[in-house]
């Protein structure tokens, strides 16, 4: 066996595979421009969930959401969110 398929069954084994998937659809559920996902992004919890999981840095790689900007009053990873 291989390098690459031992380190794919070692992942699967220790479902971190389920759990990016987890994260990549809470990702997608916060984008969503529903009340519901909304109240979740204004939420003080998102702004420390996001710089986690890598969003911030990849906001300010590659850009922001239409729902979300900088706000650097806030601090070097600030931002709000609609």
């Amino acid at each position: 066996m291989n390098a690459k398929h031992s380190i794919f069954a070692e992942l699967k084994r220790r479902n971190v595979l389920r759990a990016a998937a987890l994260y990549a659809g809470a990702v997608w559920a916060l984008a969503q421009p529903e009340p519901w996902s909304r109240k979740a992004r204004q939420d003080p919890a998102f702004q420390d969930f996001a710089q986690r999981i890598g969003m911030v840095a990849y906001w300010k790689k590659f850009g922001w959401p239409d729902l979300c900007k900088p706000a650097p009053e806030k601090g070097p990873d600030g931002f709000v969110c609609q």
